[in-house]
C-alpha cells in the first residue's frame, strides 16, 4: 500500500513497512511535514524474538510517529521519543530503537565498539567518560568488547520535570527576560538564545567536540545555558528528587553531578564559547508533607551555584585512550556493584 508523499521527500520514501511482533499494528500513519502516508500491512516475525529495533524498508524523515493503536508521542524535539508498552523508542534514519527493560537488553552488542587504529573518530558520551572513572573494567567491557551493563528503568517523573522546566525557561529565552528563579537567587543572567540550543539538548547528539589527540568525538546533552551581562555562558543542569530537608550537593555520590557540569563546561569552551566557571543546578524537590495528593505533585525549586574545575578532563581522556588501545581488560573500580556481583556469582556457581 502506498500513500501520498510530498514531492520534497522523494519517490523512494513512498512505501513503509513496519516490522514488529505478531498481530500488532504499531502505527496507522507517519506524518511527514503536513502530509500523511499510510503504512502497509504488517510484516510478521518470529514470535520468539524479542525486538530491540523496528525496521522500515525505506529511510524516514524526522517527524512525528502518530498513534491510533499503541503509540504515543513523548517528545517532538530532536529524535521523537515514542512510548510503546511502557518503553521508550527513538526514531532513527530507518528504524525505531528501544533502550532499556530486561527483555530488550542485548548482552553482546556488535556495533559502536572501539577498534584500535581506526581512522574514523570514536564517539564517546559524557556518561561513558564517567563510567570509565567509576569502573574501568565495565567501561572496557562495554566500549571495547560490546558487553554493556544492563540498563535501568527510565525516571519518567524526572523527565517530566526536566521537560516542564525547559518550557518555562524557553518562554524567557524568547522574551530575553530573566526567569523569576534567577531573580530570587540573585543570578544576573537570562537564558541564552542560540540556533543550536535544541541540538545541544538532544540525547545522542548534544554539544560535540573532536578531541584530536585521542580521535574521540566527545558529546554531552545539556539541559540549559544562561548568559550573564559580560557575555559569559553559564551551564545549567536540572535535577529532580524527593527528600526531607533542603537539597544540596554534599553527598559523596553527587560527585557525578559535579563532573557532569564540568564536562559540559569543557565541551562549551572547546566549541569557542566564553564559559563561566560557575554553573547552576536547578534542583526540584518533591513535597511530601501536604495533607493529600489530590492528583498533583508539588515541588520546591532551588538554584544551587557550583564552581567547576574541568582540568581532570584531558588527563582522563588520555587514560581512556590507553585503556581502549590495550588488549588487556583493566581492573574493576573498587566500589563497582556490577563487578562485585559478577565476582560473587563466580564464587557460588560451580
Amino acid at each position: 500500500m502506498q500513500g501520498r508523499v510530498p514531492t520534497s521527500v522523494g519517490e523512494n520514501r513512498k512505501s513503509l513497512r513496519v516490522i514488529d511482533g505478531p498481530d500488532r499494528l504499531l502505527s496507522n500513519f507517519l506524518r511527514i511535514s503536513d502530509e500523511k502516508i499510510e503504512t502497509p500491512s504488517l510484516s510478521r516475525s518470529n514470535p520468539s524474538t524479542s525486538f530491540r529495533m523496528l525496521n522500515f524498508s525505506t529511510p524516514l524523515c524526522v517527524g512525528e510517529i502518530c498513534t491510533e493503536s499503541g503509540l504515543l508521542i513523548a517528545s517532538k524535539r530532536g529524535h521523537p521519543r515514542v512510548v510503546l508498552d511502557g518503553l521508550f523508542w527513538f526514531l532513527g534514519e530507518s528504524s525505531l530503537y528501544c533502550f532499556g527493560m530486561s527483555q530488550y537488553y542485548n548482552p553482546r552488542r556488535g556495533k559502536n565498539m572501539y577498534e584500535p587504529g581506526a581512522d574514523s573518530p570514536f564517539k564517546l558520551s559524557r556518561s561513558k567518560v564517567d563510567l570509565f572513572i567509576e569502573c574501568p573494567k565495565c567501561f572496557y567491557l562495554d566500549r571495547r568488547l560490546g558487553v554493556g551493563r544492563p540498563p535501568g528503568y527510565p525516571f519518567s517523573l524526572n523527565s517530566a520535570v526536566d521537560t516542564l522546566l525547559k518550557k518555562e525557561f524557553d518562554i524567557h529565552r524568547v522574551d530575553k527576560t530573566a526567569h523569576p528563579l534567577m531573580s530570587e537567587y540573585g543570578v544576573d543572567a537570562i537564558p541564552f538564545e542560540h540556533p543550536d540550543i535544541d541540538k545541544w539538548r538532544e540525547n545522542f547528539v548534544g554539544v560535540q567536540y573532536l578531541h584530536e589527540p585521542t580521535n574521540f568525538l566527545l558529546t554531552g546533552a545539556i539541559d540549559d545555558v544562561w548568559v550573564n551581562p559580560k557575555g559569559e555562558l553559564m551551564v545549567v543542569d536540572y535535577k529532580a528528587t524527593s527528600k526531607n530537608g533542603e537539597v544540596n550537593l554534599d553527598a559523596d555520590w553527587q560527585i557525578g553531578y559535579k563532573r557532569q557540569m564540568e564536562f559540559y563546561q569543557w565541551l562549551m569552551r572547546n566549541n569557542g564559547f566564553e564559559v563561566s566557571s560557575v554553573g547552576y543546578f536547578v534542583y526540584a524537590n518533591g513535597v511530601t508533607d501536604t495533607e493529600a495528593f489530590d492528583g498533583k505533585l508539588e515541588f520546591e525549586v532551588k538554584v544551587i551555584p557550583y564552581e567547576g574545575d574541568s582540568s581532570w578532563v584531558e588527563p582522563t581522556l588520555e587514560k581512556i585512550k590507553t585503556c581502549l588501545d590495550s588488549d588487556k581488560t583493566p581492573e574493576a573500580g573498587p566500589d563497582c556493584d556490577y563487578c562485585l556481583y559478577r565476582d560473587a556469582v563466580k564464587e557460588v556457581v560451580k
